[in-house]
């Protein structure tokens, strides 16, 4: 494989039992487009040569045992669309380098130990429609930026150690159908335009520190079918409109300060 440097355009060598480091021959292959090493036992660090693979538009080394820093040379992918580096054991921050990703349209890092902010470069990616940062230790709050990602269909930011206010610019992503925030250090309210995000389908902020009503555009969003807001700080009376979201399937309001009756239609 290794003599057909630059003919090889797709490599697909997941769902294996494959062992040690990801060669560093693999940046020879100035042509590749796919490099999926996803699924198997590949340990050592993601080596700052991949940088070199121009014409990459999908990286894939989910579910291994890569460890050490997301290289700062990732960002020379600016043809990238898929990187999924996800399950594995990396630490570090998630590098300013990747705004240079221009064309990244979906990001998996999550199930690792990153650290630090999600950094602002982030926000500028305007072909984003899918973002997974779960079960990491980020801190930080999330950026009046994200209003910018206006193709994004899911942000996943759950189970990090995310603080401040939800941005008001996230009712703004008429696209966004997922999004989940729980198990973070959240404060302030929810928007109270965010009945705007219209296509919204999963709402998950359990496990935060919340305050104030539920406002009433919230029950506008009636293709919800999973609504998790427990144990926050949320008050005021639980508004009969809550019935009209006729979609739901999973509600949970428990361990908040909400008063008022439970609707019967």
């Amino acid at each position: 494989i290794f003599s057909l440097e630059g003919h090889v355009s797709n490599i697909f060598l997941s769902n294996n039992n494959l062992q040690g480091e990801i060669p560093e021959v693999f940046a020879a292959f100035t042509g590749l487009q796919f490099l999926s090493l996803y699924s198997n036992n590949l340990s050592g660090s993601i080596s700052p040569s991949l940088g070199e693979l121009t014409q990459l538009r999908y990286l894939w080394l989910s579910s291994n045992q890569l460890t050490g820093a997301i290289p700062s040379e990732i960002g020379s992918l600016s043809q990238l669309e898929g990187l999924d580096l996800r399950g594995n054991l990396l630490t570090g921050v998630i590098p300013n380098s990747i705004g240079d990703m221009s064309n990244l349209m979906d990001l998996s890092l999550d199930s690792n130990q990153l650290t630090g902010t999600i950094p602002s470069e982030l926000f500028g990616l305007q072909q984003l429609q899918t973002v997974y940062l779960t079960q990491n230790q980020l801190t930080g709050s999330l950026s009046e930026d994200i209003g910018n990602l206006s193709n994004l269909t899911a942000f996943d930011v759950g189970f990090n150690q995310i603080s401040g206010a939800l941005p008001s610019s996230l009712s703004s992503l008429s696209k966004l159908r997922y999004f989940y925030a729980e198990s973070n250090q959240m404060t302030g309210v929810i928007p109270s335009d965010i009945g705007n995000i219209s296509q919204l389908i999963h709402f998950y902020l359990s496990g935060n520190q919340l305050t104030g009503e539920i406002p009433d555009s919230f029950y506008a969003l009636t293709d919800l079918t999973s609504i998790h807001l427990d144990n926050n700080q949320l008050s005021g009376e639980l508004s009969p409109a809550i019935s009209s979201l006729s979609k739901v399937s999973a509600i949970n309001i428990s361990n908040n300060q909400l008063t008022g009756t439970i609707p019967t239609t």
